[in-house]
């Protein structure tokens, strides 16, 4: 139906590697059961198709069914035990719905799955923005946003109508998009910017279902100066914001929006924003920073050697394999090699997500620290992602290339 759903082909079949260490020794059959339910009216759907789909197979539908009472109750049987995940995929209004189905080593595995009706409303949506990573590299200023969509509706509903997407602003100056992403089910499902009537707005064609959505934007900003003026009409109203600067020389003030003390955390610079309405534009002025690009600093804490040891490896790693891929791409400039490249940077990130994860579920790290590093490492993601799909990205030529083609 739309670029969203294409992309997610690729995206999804991922998980069939983070999976693979699930796969059981012996393999034979098991089925799926569960009920449809409208999540908005807490009744069955009846009249359900449900597809079942095979991210190792080559996303290939493997099973489709129909529910077997006015109940929708619905089963699928003969799914093989050595697949590492299924996806189990309901559309509604024309929106889908999906459930991972991993086995567990029984002979059936029970999933409920929930499908919304549609709203065009945004009264009951929270949109926050978590922290905002600043970073310089030569002349040019990175920024790299975290958003989150909460949405509240109350019955639950999935907004999805063209007229009510989400939008973001993108400076006319930009020179270009690094990433444009949208979580779904836990992987950045790369997306393409829709170019709206409004001057710098540009759409997300994803619909907003009930719970958190995640979106991570990042561009870059012209700044041979060592300066620039930012500038952006709020569309939503933000309770407060957080810029952290990676370079601690980077400075930011506002003479419009209140910009708390810049604090040390980790080695980087974070200011507090507060006060962000859609009565007036947010306006921040960056100053400063070194022209070298930083490596990220170490910023875990850990209580042992042998935790320190793990840490430092996985950072390694990442350093070790970002100079690896800077080589492939060097002495192989065919776009083959460029992409097959990028794969095994996405395979080794993903790894990375799931050994931080378990730090934090050990308590090795705090909170919030593990939250503004796996965001790091999801955009980092998201932008080879968007590399792979999109062959490196969306330069400010291309969106306005996509305004003329959409007669904007």
């Amino acid at each position: 139906m739309s670029c969203v759903h294409k992309n997610q082909l690729l995206i999804v079949a991922t998980l069939s590697v983070v999976m693979l260490l699930s796969i059981p020794a012996t393999a034979s059959a098991f089925r799926v059961l569960g009920q449809v339910i409208n999540g908005t009216t807490g009744l069955p759907v009846s009249a359900a198709i449900i597809k079942v789909i095979n991210p190792s197979g080559g996303m290939l539908t493997e099973h489709e069914v129909e529910t077997i009472d006015d109940l929708g109750h619905y089963e699928v049987d003969d799914l093989d035990e050595q697949n590492p995940v299924y996806l189990l995929r309901v559309s509604y209004e024309g929106v889908n719905y999906t459930e991972l189905i991993r086995y567990h080593g029984h002979d059936s595995v029970t999933i409920d799955i929930k499908v919304y009706d549609r709203t065009s409303s945004w009264d009951d949506i929270q949109v926050s923005i978590p922290h905002v990573v600043v970073s310089r590299s030569l002349d040019t200023l990175s920024i790299e946003k975290f958003i989150q969509i909460n949405n509240n509706t109350s019955p639950p509903k999935t907004i999805y109508d063209q007229e009510s997407q989400f939008v973001f602003y993108l400076p006319e100056d930009a020179i270009r998009i690094n990433s444009l992403s949208v979580q779904s089910l836990g992987i950045p499902l790369p997306t393409t910017p829709v170019p709206t009537e409004e001057p710098g707005f540009y759409r997300i064609d994803h619909p907003i279902k009930p719970g958190v959505t995640d979106v991570a934007l990042s561009f870059d900003l012209p700044y041979q100066d060592s300066e620039y003026h930012y500038s952006e009409p709020l569309k939503y109203g933000l309770q407060q914001m957080t810029i952290i600067a990676r370079d601690p020389t980077i400075m930011v003030t506002s003479e419009t929006t209140a910009v708390g003390d810049a604090q040390d955390f980790h080695g980087f610079k974070a200011y507090k924003l507060a006060g962000l309405t859609t009565e007036k534009p947010l306006t921040l002025t960056f100053t400063g920073g070194s022209r070298v690009t930083r490596a990220a600093p170490q910023i875990f804490t850990v209580p042992n050697r042998t935790q320190r040891l793990s840490i430092a490896t996985m950072l390694l790693l990442v350093l070790v394999l970002v100079g690896f891929l800077i080589l492939e791409v060097r002495r192989n400039p065919s776009p083959d090699l460029q992409k097959q490249a990028l794969r095994g940077q996405r395979e080794e990130l993903l790894g990375q997500l799931a050994r931080l994860d378990d730090l934090y579920k050990t308590g090795t790290i705090s909170e919030q620290l593990y939250k503004i590093k796996r965001s790091e490492l999801v955009n980092a993601l998201a932008q080879i992602y968007y590399r792979i799909e999109f062959d490196g990205g969306v330069t400010s030529q291309e969106v306005s290339d996509q305004e003329g083609a959409a007669g904007v």
